[in-house]
């Protein structure tokens, strides 16, 4: 076992059929883990960052990829530093899961591997690596080995997620939920489809997919105007990743689109990706002229009905704290992060900073809409 870092695009390439062979070996590999995702995030956000791609090779098999970057930064707006995070993270831009693909069988060696490689690189003073498992592989062995290291280490808060399981048919689904929740689904239902010419849509063809993108980002920004100072699906940045990796992710089969359509027009959109057998609820819009109809539980409700019929075993909403994912899920799992600080003055630093941040929030507790970048956290309408 040896660890290689690359530190181009071209060699960043040079990993491309590697990786998708991970991907399919892998039983738990993310969406947003993939090389699709993380090759197109590098190319919209990886300008100013220098990229430390670790790449876990045994003879001539490559059994794990951990992409990283460095990037510039300053603690509390002042103090300047060096942090190793991951791709994918940054900019405007938020995934939920971040574990790297690694070979099944050889978890705990690759990432014990990682783990050695990332604390034995010298040109990082502070570490942020987010969205992990917190029974994970790399999580575990990152801990052990900066405790090893005697590196300050800081453990983020567990960041929840709303899942639930699905069972084979749709009306199993139903008789799972509380009789107010189950004949709420139906009311919900029956009133949208009353409207005019009203109808639920999957968007499945390649010609559809930047009108139904331009849709999305329309409605979104329609839903968060005056809530939020910018709402995602504003930068040209965030614009330009997600329309590239919406096709990247359709010709693999894995992106699910939808419309909620009245009138023939679309009032509420939903961007979704399967991943395996799981089915994701990443981001969606909807026009707040129309929130009398509950768009956002009709919608949710319409796409588990379509995830069960297509044998999905899973609908993971993602992050974000909301009524409507309350309602239809049922299981909660969550990810965490951890901070690693080779300068003692700096983890004192960060401590104190922290603990501001901690007295702010708890003086301003008051129900905020999320910033842009923050996905997976679709309001009901």
């Amino acid at each position: 076992m040896r660890i290689e870092t690359l530190h181009t695009t071209a060699a960043f390439d040079t990993l491309r059929d590697h990786w998708l062979a991970l991907e399919t070996g892998s039983t738990d590999a993310s969406v947003f883990a993939t090389w699709d995702w993380q090759r197109i995030w590098w190319t919209h956000y990886g300008g100013g960052r220098q990229l430390r791609l670790l790449v876990a090779r045994q003879n001539r098999d490559v059994l794990g990829i951990l992409p990283l970057y460095l990037e510039r930064s300053r603690m509390g707006k002042v103090w300047p530093t060096t942090v190793l995070r991951q791709v994918g993270i940054g900019g405007d831009t938020a995934p939920d899961d971040l574990d790297p693909p690694i070979a099944p069988g050889y978890e705990r060696e690759v990432a014990a591997a990682f783990a050695d490689a990332i604390v034995g690189m010298s040109d990082w003073r502070r570490l942020h690596l987010i969205d992990l498992r917190p029974d994970g592989a790399l999580l575990r062995a990152l801990v052990v080995r900066a405790a090893a290291a005697r590196l300050d280490t800081f453990h983020d808060l567990p960041v929840q997620i709303t899942y639930t399981d699905l069972p084979s048919t749709w009306d199993a689904f139903l008789a799972g939920m509380s009789s107010h929740g189950r004949a709420a689904v139906r009311r919900n239902r029956r009133i949208f489809l009353k409207e005019p010419e009203s109808r639920f849509v999957r968007i499945d063809g390649a010609t559809e997919i930047d009108r139904a993108f331009a849709d999305l980002a329309r409605l979104h920004r329609m839903r968060w105007a005056g809530r939020t100072d910018q709402a995602s699906f504003s930068s040209a940045a965030y614009l330009g990743f997600h329309r590239e990796v919406m096709r990247a992710l359709f010709q693999r089969g894995r992106l699910r689109l939808f419309a909620l359509q009245r009138d023939g027009e679309p009032i509420a959109m939903f961007y979704g990706m399967r991943m395996r057998n799981t089915s994701f609820y990443f981001q969606s819009g909807f026009d707040p002229a129309w929130s009398g109809l509950r768009l956002g539980s009709v919608m949710v409700a319409y796409v588990i009905e379509d995830a069960i019929a297509e044998g999905c075993t899973r609908f993971d909403m993602l992050r974000g704290d909301y009524e409507h994912k309350k309602r239809f899920g049922r299981s909660v799992r969550t990810t965490t992060g951890v901070r690693l600080f080779r300068s003692g003055l700096a983890a004192r630093i960060y401590r104190i900073l922290k603990m501001r941040q901690q007295d702010s929030q708890a003086r301003d507790a008051t129900p905020a809409s999320p910033p842009a970048g923050v996905d997976g956290t679709a309001p009901e309408a």
